[in-house]
This record gives structure tokens, sequence and C-alpha cells, in this order.
């Protein structure tokens, strides 16, 4: 494993690091042939576990989660990612959940979901040439 120790959040913070742009253009402006040296990866912009505020990993874990959660093979991660986190990520992590199964115009403001037919377009198609 790369890290065997470290956190799952920190692991969550590496892999957006890692899938980032600033990273994948450096990646292939250093690397010219077909080999990867280890002088090569120091020279890339990967940021140390240190440099993560917890308002940095608030905002970063639960956009990798949303992200890289889509298939049963990383629930093992997920699971990880929740036994790490603090209370306050995981409300975040689960009202970011909620918003994902209950789409916003399906909800009133209270916080209860409306009926479904109830979100039909209050307009209709018209060809062109014809009056409404």
């Amino acid at each position: 494993m790369l890290i065997p120790q470290a956190s799952a959040l920190l692991v969550g913070c590496l892999l957006a690091n890692l899938s980032s742009l600033v990273f994948d253009y450096v990646a292939r402006q250093k690397i010219a042939g077909m080999n990867l040296n280890f002088f090569f990866v120091k020279q890339l912009p990967v940021l140390s576990p240190t440099a993560y505020f917890s308002t940095d990993i608030a905002f970063i874990v639960p956009r990798v989660l949303e992200l890289v959660y889509t298939a049963w093979d990383t629930a093992p991660f997920a699971a990880d990612l929740w036994a790490d986190a603090d209370e306050a990520l995981r409300t975040k992590l689960a009202e970011q959940h909620e918003a994902m199964i209950v789409p916003r115009r399906l909800r009133r403001p209270n916080g209860t979901r409306t009926a479904a037919h109830s979100c039909a377009p209050s307009w209709t198609l018209t060809t062109p040439g014809s009056t409404a």
C-alpha cells in the first residue's frame, strides 16, 4: 500500500491532488519518455499531509467521495472515510448524500418532499410558426 497508516481523509486529499489538472499538466510536461524515474516524482506538485487544514479537508473530502464512490468496489474507501470523519464532516457528507438522492426541485422549503407530478414544467413546447 502507498501509505498504510494514513487517515482515510488524507488519502482522499491525496487522491484529489493526484487527480487535479495541475498535477496532470506538470506530469505530462516532466515525463517525456516511457519511464518514470524517482527524480521526476520528487518534482511533481503533490502537497504534504501537513498542508491540509481541517477546513480544507471538509471542503475536499465530500467532493472526492462524490466523484469516486460510483461502484460497490469503492464501498470500503467510503466506509473508511465515514469512520475517520468527525461529526461536522459526517453531517456534511449526509447532507450531500441526501441532496444527490432527492433533487432540490422535489423538496419544499420545510424539508418535506413533494409529489413527482408537481414538478412538471409549466411551459409547453411549440413548433416554429405555431402559436401557443
